[in-house]
C-alpha cells in the first residue's frame, strides 16, 4: 500500500472507530450534505446576485450614455469598461431611472445599438455584439462597401490627412491632391478623419453613397494649435515631445513696441526678459532656463534666433549706445528691423528635445520668428493704423530745498568741516529758496508714437502673395524734434503644383530705421541739487556739478538697414519622401556719428577740445539647408527620418574714425579739420558646417519617440578640435488613450507625460580667438603700433550642457482646464572662459576649458483655463509661473583664482557682492560691517561677501481674455518675485547732490538713531555704505502690464464704409505697478523707465 493509500485507510478507520456507530454515522453525514448544500446555494446566489443587486437612480432628459455610465461608476462602485466609440458620446436618451436594477438600466442604454454587457465581479463590460453564425455566413456573400473622396480645407485639399477605421484600427492616409480611397469597409463603420490643427470629424460609412467630399475646420483646442518646430517640422501640442511654448500674432498685437522679443515678457514659462531702458530701440535681456556658461560676453548667454528659416544674430553690431558711450555690445536692439504686426507666431524652444537638433547654436534655447504669408482669394489690402503717447510713469521722491540745504549743512558739522564757496557753493552762493524737480523739468513730456502699416495678400490655391510695408515715429519724453524713425517692406510667394509635389516658397524683407535723438537718461538729472541752475548769468553753462544738458549739444545720429531673404523649395520625389532645400542670406549695417563740440565740454579741463566718431559696420550671414525628409505609415504606427545639413558662412566687419583736436565747433563735420585722427578696420569670418538627423516614431496617436543626432563643426576653434557631437532622446504618452484609464479617471479628458534628454553645446567665444589677434594702438608719442590680445591655444574645445526634462500636461473637462507642470535641470560643464594671467605676462587672459560645473533647474506651471464659451460671451485666462535656481556645483581651486569675487560654490551665477552690512552704530550713527578676514579694517576685496541672488525667485504672468458680442477684452499682468538686490545709492550731504526722501530717517542722537545714517561728508564711506545691502531694496512687483479693449464692426457696417471688415481698440501698457523699490522702476532702476502709454488705433481690410 503506497503512502497515501495508507494515510486514508488510517483516517478512515479512526473515524469510524470514535465518531461513528453504523447509524449515528448515517445520520451524521447526511446532515453535513445539507449543511453543506444550503451554504454552497447561498453563496452562488449571492455571487449571482450582486450585479442585480445594485439600484440606480438617474433622471434628467436628453442625456448620453456617457452621463449614465458615469452615474452607474458614483452610485455602484462600478467600473464601466467601454470603448471610445462615438456613440457614446452622441446618442442621447431620456433616462427616467428611480431605484432601477442595474441590468435594465444597462438594456435600456443600448436598445437599438450594436452593443452587449457583461457582468464581472465589480466592472460592466460593454463591448461590440458578436455577429452569429448566419449574420457571418451572410456577410461573406454581402459586397464590401468602397467609401472614396477628398479631404478639403478652405485654402485647398490636403494631403497627408489621417482617416482610422474604428472597428479594424486601420488607418489610411490622404494623397498629395487630397484624395483617398479605402474598401472593404461594412456598413456599421465610421471613419475618424484627423490632422494637425484642425477639428477631428467622423463619418458614419451607412450615411455615405460611396464619394464624399470631407472639409476640415481649423481647431478651436488648444492641443490641435500647430506648432513650428525646428526646419519648419509641424506638431501640435498633444502629439509634441518637446517643451515649446507658441505666442501668435493676436498676442504681439497687444504691446505697441518696435521691438517684438519685448513683447513676450511675462507670457512665456521659463524666459526671464528684462527691460533695461525704457529708451527708443533698447534692446531687452533673454535668458531661457537660467545661466549656463562663465563667459560673460553676451552673446555667449544669449539664445539662438531664427527669422524664417534663417538665423539672425542676436546682438547690436553698434559700435556707439543709444547713450553715446564707446561700448562693446550696444544696448540698441537689432529686433526693431523685424515689424511685430508683420509676425504670425513665435516659438520658444526650451529643452533638449526641442533645441538639440540646432546642436551646439541652441545651448541657451532657441526662438523661431515665423511671419505671416499670403492667402488664397481675391486681392485684399488690410491697414492697421494706430498712435500713442506715453509718459514717465513714477518718479523718484527727492528732498525739497530746504531739506537738502539742511542735510548739506548739517554733514559739515558732523565732521567738522569748514563751509566754503569752493567746496559749499550750494549753501553760500546759490539761491536758498529757488526749487526745481529735475526729473519732471526735463523728463515730463508726452513722447508721441505714430505706426501705420499696409499689406496686400490673394492669389489661387497653387500661388499666393504678400506685399507689405510699414513706419513708424518714436519721440522720447525730453525732445519732441528728434528721436527714432523705421519704415520697412516685405514681400513672399508660395506655389504648389497641382499635384503637391512641389512646393516654393520666397521671403524678403527690408528694414531701415534713423536715430536722430542723443539719449539723455534721467539718472544723470534726478539727483541735481534743487537751487542749481544750468546756467551761469552770463548763459554759459554752469559747470559746479557735471552739467548733463551738455550732452543735448552734441550730436549723434545712427542709420540702420537690414535685409533678410529666404528661399525654400521641396520636391515630393515618392509618396513618403520629399527632398528640401533652404538658401538664406540676412545683411545688417549700421552707420553711426556723433560729434562733441567744445561747448558740450567744462572749459576748466585741461584744453578742451571738440571730437568726432565715425562708425561703420556690417554684418552678414548665408545660410543653405538640405534636407530629406521621409515619412512611412504602417497600420496604426507612423515612422519619420529627418536628415539634413548646415552650412553658415558668417562675416563682419567694423570700420572706426576717431578725429581730435578741433578748435573750433562749426568744423566738426570736416575731419581734415582735427589736429589727429585714428582709423580701425577689424574683420571676422564664422563658418559653421553640421550634419543632422531626426527619427520619430508614432504609435495608435498614443505613444511618441523621438531621438535627435547632430555633428557641428566650428570655425572657432583649432584643428582637430573643431567637431562636437550632440544628441536628445524625447519620449510623450498619452495615458488617456488607454481604456483602463479613461475608466479609472473619468473626470480626465487629456493626460500626457513626456520627458526628454539630451546633450548640446556652445561655441559663444568669439572669431579667432584660439590663435593669436593684434589690435592697432594709438600713441601720440610713439605713433601707431600692433600689440597681441590674446595668447596662442589650440587645446579649448566645445562647452557641454546635459538637459534633463520631466512634464506633465493634464486636461479636464473636455480639456476646458490644461495643467502642465514642468521640471528640468540642466548641467552645463567643460566651461569655455577667459583665465585671467599675471600682468608681467603682457596679456590679459587665455581662452581654455575648466572643469567648472553649472547647474540650472527649475518647475514651471502652465494654466489655461475657458471658464466661459458661449455665443455672446467668452471668457479664457491663462496663467504661468516659473521657479528656477541657478547655482555654481564645481570650480577647481575658485578661492585661488580671480575669480574668487565674482563666483562661489553652490550660489547663482548672478550674484550681489558688497560689505556686510550690520547696524548703525547707535554712538556714532556710522554703518558698522561684518570684518571678514579680522584684520581690524574692512576693505575690498578681503571683506566682499556674495550678499543676495541678482535672479529671481520666480516670475510669471496672468491674462484674461473676455468677448462680449462684438467686444473684446483683455487684461495682462506680469510679476516677479526677487530678493534685495537693487541698490539705490545714498550719500548723505557727501557731494552736490540731491538725496531721496528716505534720508530723512538718518542718525540724529544716539536718543534718536533712526534708520539710515546719519549726514556726513566723508566720501570713503559713503562707498562702502552703498557697497551693501543697506541701500538695498526689493525690486518685486506685480504690474498691469496691458488692457486692450476692442469693438469689431459688422460686415455690414463696415461694408457701409467701403470695407471688409473694421476693427477699433485702445490699449493702455505698463498701467499700474505695484512695488516697495522707490527708484523709477523695478527693473531699469534710475535709468529711464518702461513709459506708460496709452494706444488708440483702427484695424481694417478692403
Amino acid at each position: 500500500m503506497n503512502q497515501f493509500n495508507f494515510n486514508r485507510y488510517q483516517m478512515y478507520k479512526n473515524y469510524n472507530k470514535i465518531l461513528c456507530k453504523p447509524l449515528r454515522c448515517f445520520y451524521k453525514i447526511l446532515f453535513i450534505m445539507k449543511l453543506t448544500t444550503i451554504i454552497l446555494l447561498a453563496t452562488l446566489l449571492q455571487v449571482s446576485a450582486t450585479g442585480f443587486a445594485q439600484k440606480v437612480t438617474f433622471v434628467q432628459k436628453n442625456s448620453t450614455l456617457k452621463e449614465i455610465f458615469g452615474a452607474i461608476r458614483k452610485q455602484t462602485g462600478y467600473d464601466v469598461v467601454a470603448s471610445s466609440d462615438q456613440l457614446f458620446q452622441t446618442v442621447k436618451i431620456d433616462a427616467g431611472f428611480r431605484n432601477a436594477p442595474l441590468e435594465k438600466v444597462l438594456d435600456k442604454c443600448l436598445e437599438n445599438l450594436p452593443f452587449s454587457y457583461a457582468i464581472d465581479e465589480h466592472s460592466v463590460i460593454i463591448s461590440r455584439k458578436e455577429k452569429s453564425v448566419a449574420e457571418k455566413i451572410i456577410s461573406l456573400f454581402t459586397p464590401k462597401i468602397t467609401v472614396s473622396g477628398v479631404v478639403k480645407v478652405k485654402q485647398g485639399p490636403l494631403g497627408g490627412v489621417s482617416i482610422l477605421i474604428e472597428r479594424t484600427h486601420r488607418v489610411s492616409r490622404t494623397k498629395d491632391d487630397g484624395s483617398f480611397s479605402i474598401e472593404g469597409l461594412e456598413k456599421e463603420d465610421v471613419l475618424v478623419v484627423s490632422y494637425i490643427g484642425y477639428q477631428q470629424q467622423k463619418i458614419h460609412v451607412a450615411d455615405v453613397d460611396g464619394v464624399i467630399n470631407i472639409e476640415l475646420k481649423p481647431s478651436t483646442n488648444v492641443l490641435d494649435e500647430v506648432r513650428v518646430l525646428a526646419y519648419g517640422q509641424k506638431t501640435s501640442q498633444r502629439t509634441n515631445t518637446g517643451s515649446t511654448v507658441s505666442i501668435d500674432a493676436a498676442v504681439l498685437e497687444k504691446t505697441p513696441t518696435s521691438d517684438p522679443i519685448a513683447a513676450l515678457q511675462g507670457r512665456v514659462s521659463g524666459m526671464l526678459i528684462t527691460n533695461n531702458s525704457g529708451l527708443p530701440g533698447a534692446q531687452v535681456s533673454v535668458q531661457i532656463r537660467g545661466i549656463n556658461t562663465l563667459n560673460l560676453d553676451g552673446k555667449a548667454r544669449m539664445p539662438l534666433y531664427i527669422v524664417d528659416g534663417v538665423p539672425f544674430t542676436s546682438s547690436s553690431i553698434a559700435s556707439l549706445t543709444n547713450i553715446g558711450i564707446l561700448t562693446n555690445g550696444s544696448s540698441e536692439s537689432p529686433f526693431k528691423s523685424i515689424d511685430p504686426s508683420s509676425i504670425a507666431n513665435i516659438e520658444v524652444l526650451k529643452d533638449a528635445d526641442a533645441t538639440a537638433i540646432y546642436g551646439a547654436r541652441g545651448a541657451n534655447g532657441v526662438i523661431l520668428i515665423t511671419t505671416k504669408r499670403g492667402k488664397a482669394g481675391q486681392i485684399q489690402i488690410g491697414a492697421d493704423v494706430y498712435a500713442s503717447i506715453a509718459k514717465i510713469p513714477h518718479y523718484i521722491d527727492m528732498l525739497n530745498t530746504e531739506q537738502y540745504l539742511d542735510m548739506r549743512r548739517q554733514a559739515a558739522i558732523n565732521d567738522g568741516i569748514e563751509i566754503t564757496d569752493d567746496a559749499f557753493p550750494d549753501l553760500t552762493k546759490w539761491s536758498q529758496t529757488k526749487y526745481t524737480n529735475w526729473q519732471k523739468e526735463f523728463f515730463d513730456k508726452t513722447a508721441l508714437t505714430q505706426n501705420a502699416e499696409l499689406n496686400i495678400t490673394g492669389g489661387s490655391n497653387q500661388t499666393r502673395f504678400m506685399l507689405g510695408g510699414g513706419y513708424r515715429n518714436e519721440k522720447t519724453v525730453y525732445n519732441t524734434k528728434d528721436g527714432l524713425k523705421s519704415g520697412n517692406v516685405r514681400f513672399n510667394a508660395d506655389h504648389n503644383s497641382k499635384n503637391n509635389k512641389l512646393n516654393l516658397a520666397l521671403t524678403l524683407s527690408y528694414s531701415g530705421d534713423r536715430n536722430t535723438a542723443i539719449a539723455l537718461d534721467p539718472v544723470a538729472f534726478y539727483a541735481l541739487p534743487p537751487n542749481y541752475s544750468l546756467y551761469n548769468e552770463d548763459g554759459s553753462l554752469n559747470w559746479a556739478v557735471p552739467n548733463p544738458i551738455a550732452t543735448s549739444l552734441s550730436k549723434m545720429e545712427s542709420k540702420s538697414k537690414s535685409a533678410i531673404t529666404n528661399f525654400v523649395g521641396s520636391y515630393k520625389v515618392l509618396p513618403d519622401l520629399t527632398l528640401k532645400a533652404s538658401v538664406g542670406y540676412t545683411d545688417l549695417r549700421i552707420r553711426q556719428m556723433m560729434l562733441t563740440p567744445i561747448a558740450a565740454q567744462d572749459p576748466k579741463s585741461s584744453n578742451p577740445q571738440g571730437y568726432t566718431y565715425y562708425a561703420n559696420n556690417r554684418n552678414n550671414s548665408f545660410t543653405f539647408e538640405p534636407q530629406a525628409d521621409y515619412v512611412l505609415h504602417r497600420g496604426n504606427s507612423t515612422f519619420r527620418a529627418l536628415l539634413g545639413g548646415t552650412y553658415i558662412d558668417n562675416r563682419s566687419s567694423n570700420y572706426a574714425l576717431n578725429a581730435y583736436g578741433f578748435t573750433d565747433d562749426a568744423l566738426l563735420g570736416n575731419v581734415s579739420a582735427a589736429q589727429r585722427s585714428d582709423t580701425t578696420q577689424l574683420a571676422s569670418q564664422y563658418r559653421f558646417l553640421s550634419a543632422f538627423t531626426r527619427i520619430g516614431y508614432e504609435y495608435q496617436n498614443e505613444l511618441f519617440v523621438n531621438a535627435t543626432l547632430r555633428r557641428d563643426g566650428s570655425s572657432r576653434f583649432a584643428p582637430g578640435k573643431q567637431f562636437g557631437d550632440f544628441w536628445s532622446l524625447g519620449a510623450a504618452w498619452i495615458f488617456t488613450e488607454r481604456q483602463w484609464m479613461k475608466s479609472a479617471m473619468p473626470f480626465l479628458s487629456m493626460g500626457k507625460l513626456r520627458a526628454s534628454y539630451g546633450l548640446s553645446g556652445n561655441d559663444n567665444i568669439g572669431d579667432y580667438s584660439y590663435f593669436v589677434n593684434y589690435e592697432k594702438t594709438f600713441n601720440k608719442y610713439q605713433g601707431t603700433g600692433l600689440f597681441p590680445k590674446n595668447l596662442f591655444n589650440s587645446d579649448y574645445q566645445w562647452e557641454e550642457n546635459k538637459k534633463l526634462e520631466a512634464a506633465i500636461e493634464l486636461g479636464f473637462l473636455n480639456d476646458a482646464v490644461m495643467l502642465t507642470v514642468n521640471y528640468y535641470r540642466n548641467r552645463s560643464g567643460n566651461q569655455l572662459v577667459a583665465y585671467p594671467l599675471a600682468s608681467q605676462v603682457g596679456v590679459g587672459d587665455v581662452n581654455q576649458n575648466m572643469d567648472a560645473k553649472i547647474q540650472n533647474s527649475g518647475w514651471e506651471f502652465m494654466l489655461n483655463t475657458s471658464q466661459i464659451k458661449h455665443k455672446d460671451f467668452s471668457w479664457t485666462s491663462s496663467f504661468n509661473l516659473s521657479v528656477g535656481r541657478n547655482k555654481l556645483l564645481s570650480f577647481p581651486d575658485l578661492e585661488n583664482s580671480s575669480y574668487k569675487d565674482l563666483y562661489a560654490i553652490g550660489k547663482s551665477l548672478s550674484l550681489f557682492w558688497g560689505f556686510d552690512f550690520q547696524k548703525i552704530d547707535p554712538k556714532t550713527g556710522k554703518p558698522v560691517f561684518r570684518d571678514v578676514d579680522g584684520n581690524g579694517t574692512i576693505e575690498y576685496p578681503n571683506d566682499f561677501v556674495p550678499l543676495s541672488n541678482l535672479l529671481p525667485t520666480f516670475y510669471g504672468g496672468f491674462t484674461n481674455n473676455f468677448s462680449y458680442k462684438r467686444f473684446d477684452l483683455d487684461i495682462f499682468l506680469s510679476f516677479k518675485k526677487s530678493g534685495r538686490n537693487s541698490t539705490l545709492n545714498l550719500s548723505p550731504g557727501a557731494t552736490l547732490d540731491n538725496q531721496p526722501v528716505e534720508v530723512l530717517d538718518r542718525w540724529k542722537s544716539p536718543q534718536n538713531p533712526g534708520s539710515r545714517i546719519a549726514y556726513t561728508t566723508d566720501g570713503a564711506l559713503i562707498y562702502t555704505y552703498n557697497s551693501s545691502l543697506a541701500t538695498a531694496f526689493n525690486n518685486s512687483y506685480i504690474r498691469l502690464s496691458n488692457v486692450s479693449l476692442g469693438y469689431n464692426f459688422s460686415e455690414k457696417q463696415a461694408g457701409k464704409l467701403g470695407m471688409k471688415n473694421l476693427r477699433v481698440y485702445a490699449m493702455g501698457n505698463n498701467l499700474f505697478t505695484l512695488t516697495n523699490y522707490p527708484g523709477f522702476d523695478p527693473e531699469t532702476g534710475v535709468s529711464m523707465p518702461t513709459l506708460r502709454s496709452f494706444t488708440f488705433g483702427l484695424k481694417t481690410t478692403f
